[in-house]
Order: structure tokens, then C-alpha cells, then sequence
């Protein structure tokens, strides 16, 4: 009877944590995910780089995706980029979930960005996933842009800046040669 118990047990536990896994993450509990933390810390080195965060520079910074695979994908060595990205799919919906909640609450905009193919050739739509759904399609391709908070917006004093072109002082000597130092009538 004991044995028999076992396999139930190990099923419902299984089925219990693939449940907890399955809960779609909120505006109210996003921040208690295990992966947030990661996130906000990658997403917050972007904003310090520039303004902008796409989710493929996040899955970059954070380890799932290498920077050479995205390259093969970009010049349309790869079907599909989900082939390549060191994570579940489950887990890769949720990362662009929270992706797009704390986006939010740093006042970033989304913006929809097209993917085409590198090179020479056709530029043919670049597909991020194997199914081609158009809501994780359109997660993928949404870049929020706002204001780079890490950049300073100090500038250097004058004598450190190099001189513009037009206040520069013209050389004594030109492409026509030497000045003369004779006055001209």
C-alpha cells in the first residue's frame, strides 16, 4: 500500500510546482519573482550604456543567449532565435513579463521594432519563435526607450573639450605652402 502511495505523491508534488511555475506573474508580485533581481540589475547596466533595453540585450546580459548566436540568428543562419536561448519556454515568458512590468514602472515607452535579416540579399522578417504566435512575436520585438539615467549630464569645462572647426587657429602653414609674411597691397 505504501508503494502504491509513492507515485501519487511524487505526481501531485510534480504537478503542484509546474502549477506554481504556470501562474502568470502580476503587476502586484513581479517584483517577488527570483528573476527580477537579475533583471532590474541588467536592464538598469542598459540605461547607463543608453536609452534603450530590447529584450534581446537582456537575455544577452543576463547569460541565456550568446552574443554569437545572436549574430548567426541576425544574418538568418538560425530559423528561429527560441532555438538558441539557454532556458524553457515558460521561464522565457515570464523573463518577458517582468521585462515589460519594470519597463513600465521606469517609465520607459515601448516601441514595436522590425527584425530583418543582416547581409546582402532579401531582408526577410527574422522569427523569434518556432510557433510564429504574434503576441510572444511582438514581446520580443518591443524595445522601450526613455531617459538614460545613468548618463551624466555634466559637461566637461571648455579648455579640456577639443576646439569646433571654426574656432580653430589656422596653421602658418596651408595646403598652398607657407604664409607669406609680407603684407599683401
Amino acid at each position: 500500500m505504501v508503494a502504491a502511495l509513492a507515485p501519487q505523491k511524487h505526481h501531485d508534488l510534480v504537478k503542484s510546482m509546474r502549477d506554481s511555475l504556470a501562474e502568470r506573474v502580476s503587476v502586484e508580485d513581479f517584483r517577488n519573482d527570483p528573476m527580477f533581481r537579475r533583471i532590474e540589475c541588467v536592464v538598469a547596466e542598459l540605461l547607463t550604456r543608453g536609452n534603450v533595453v530590447a529584450p534581446v540585450d537582456v537575455l544577452v546580459g543576463m547569460g541565456l543567449l550568446r552574443p554569437e548566436h545572436l549574430g548567426d540568428w541576425r544574418r538568418g543562419r538560425l530559423p528561429y532565435l527560441e532555438r538558441v536561448i539557454n532556458c524553457n519556454l515558460t521561464r522565457l515568458s515570464r523573463l518577458l513579463r517582468i521585462l515589460r512590468f519594470h519597463a513600465h514602472d521606469l517609465n520607459l515607452k515601448p516601441s514595436a521594432t522590425v527584425y530583418n535579416r543582416y547581409g546582402k540579399g532579401t531582408k526577410q522578417r527574422l522569427r523569434f519563435s518556432k510557433t510564429g504566435d504574434a503576441g510572444l512575436e511582438a514581446a520580443y520585438a518591443t524595445h522601450s526607450y526613455g531617459r538614460a539615467s545613468g548618463r551624466s549630464t555634466h559637461r566637461e569645462p571648455r579648455r579640456w573639450r577639443r576646439p569646433t572647426p571654426s574656432k580653430r587657429v589656422r596653421s602658418a602653414y596651408s595646403w598652398n605652402g607657407p604664409r607669406s609674411r609680407a603684407s599683401t597691397p
